[in-house]
């Protein structure tokens, strides 16, 4: 839920989209687009689809893990994702996905703010500052 609103039960509130537009304006880049996508299987194979068609690294947040609306895994497969890796040892930030299609890069990064802050500065930074380049910060 967008921040502001009132929660209902189950629901939490939209963290992990300003958590990386701060991270990622550290670094002088920022969200091409933000996508909240329904959690059913169709809906996230359409929300990845479309996003490799408008990025070169698409970052997801939430729907990684193993439960019963977790759909990004299957999605990524069925898109044709090629996984590097899945589900590191590590707390917090467990699970994390890397993987690969053509010369496009995707991020799966669990839903917990708090996972998505460690591997974002763990794994997504890096990643980007090498890849365009960029100083350390």
């Amino acid at each position: 839920m967008e921040i502001g609103k009132p929660l209902l039960d189950g629901e939490i509130y939209n963290s992990n989209t300003y958590t990386l537009q701060s991270a990622l304006a550290e670094i002088n880049h920022q969200l091409s687009f933000i996508n909240h996508v329904e959690d059913t299987e169709e809906a996230t194979f359409s929300a990845i689809k479309n996003g490799f068609e408008m990025v070169d690294v698409l970052l997801i947040t939430g729907g990684i893990s193993v439960g019963d609306y977790d759909y990004v895994k299957p999605a990524l497969e069925k898109s044709g994702v090629s996984e590097l890796f899945y589900k590191i040892k590590q707390k917090p930030g467990k699970p994390l996905y890397f993987g690969k299609l053509n010369k496009k890069i995707v991020f799966a990064l669990p839903g917990n703010p708090a996972s998505v802050f460690s591997c974002y500065h763990q794994y997504v930074k890096p990643f980007l500052l090498k890849l365009f380049r960029a100083e350390r910060f």
